[in-house]
């Protein structure tokens, strides 16, 4: 009797132990790696930054990868996680076509993987368990708004794009040009020229100064789909004579220096796209997915989970300020 009693306490403990090691295996800590697109971009490095000090609080075993603004770097990190054989792979691709593959591994793996920020291509979106981030529709949505509202007679749009072909740039655009359309029923708007920067500020001063050679005061508003061009674009425009309220100047991000320069008023207007926000809301799908043990093929059951963005101009700019990126 008492070796029956004994085998059934045996039998309890291992049910419990069991129980413990949840849906991951694994009564440690939930192990998670964060691929961000590359740390020598300020939006990445103040990413990485945020998730890694949530992580500590969270007790997660935490990995940070850093792909250098690379594609196959990029790949190479969730390759690696894959190894890892990680509970959660937090993938934010500056290439999403580069990173494919390694999404498809990851599916077959029974890895979670969790889009971040930057979207994969739509194909992969089956591999995922889900996107958190911005919509960049929405941040081209809002740049039309504004431009629209504070230019009643109209006149010659600039866009400044990022890196072409990444769905930031694709969405940014479109999301512009759809609103700007809906908003502009007279057709007082002409967007004169769409050219990329690779969002960097001596770049778009650069483009800028031949924009300003090639449609001088035709140029009534610039829209850059990122503040360091927004900012660029102020100062080629400032060095060739425009007086501020000559042409309204729309960024997106609400980085510090485009928080900056609408307390200046330097430009007019940004949306805000905050790291540390972005990064807390990350964390809480990362902590649902392990409680709720979401795997391949199974999904969140809301896919995307959007940022909010709101504009920012000299009427709010005070409440983000100095801002985290």
């Amino acid at each position: 009797m008492k070796k029956k009693t004994g085998l059934a306490i045996l039998l309890s403990l291992m049910m419990v132990i069991a129980f413990s090691f949840g849906a991951y295996g694994s009564v440690s800590a939930p192990k998670v790696v964060f691929q961000v697109f590359g740390t020598g971009a300020p939006y990445g490095a103040a990413m990485a930054g945020a998730l890694t000090a949530i992580a500590a609080e969270r007790g997660w075993d935490f990995t940070l990868m850093d792909g250098k603004l690379d594609g196959v770097e990029n790949a190479k990190c969730i390759e690696e996680a894959i190894a890892m054989r990680a509970d959660v792979i937090i993938s934010m691709p500056i290439d999403s076509a580069a990173c494919s593959a390694a999404y498809r591994k990851a599916y077959e793996a029974g890895i979670a993987v969790l889009n971040e920020t930057i979207k994969c291509l739509p194909e992969d979106d089956q591999y995922m368990v889900g996107y958190t981030g911005p919509n960049d529709l929405i941040h081209g949505n809002q740049a039309a708004e504004l431009i629209f509202d504070n230019l009643p007679e109209g006149g010659g749009i600039i866009m400044l794009t990022t890196a072409p072909g990444q769905d930031t740039t694709v969405k940014r655009q479109q999301g512009f040009e759809e609103r700007l359309a809906e908003l502009d029923v007279d057709g007082k708007f002409e967007i004169l020229q769409i050219i990329n920067t690779d969002s960097q500020k001596e770049r778009a001063i650069s483009v800028m100064n031949d924009m300003i050679t090639k449609f001088g005061d035709r140029i009534k508003a610039v829209y850059a789909h990122e503040d360091y061009s927004a900012v660029g674009a102020a100062q080629a425009l400032a060095e060739s004579g425009f007086a501020p309220d000559d042409v309204y100047i729309c960024g997106v991000g609400g980085s510090r220096d485009g928080l900056q320069g609408v307390f200046d008023g330097v430009i007019d207007a940004t949306t805000l796209q905050s790291p540390t926000r972005s990064m807390v809301q990350t964390a809480n799908l990362v902590d649902l997915i392990i409680e709720k043990g979401i795997k391949p093929p199974n999904q969140l059951d809301t896919f995307d989970n959007w940022l909010p963005i709101p504009k920012v101009t000299i009427e709010n700019v005070a409440e983000f300020m100095p801002g985290d990126w």
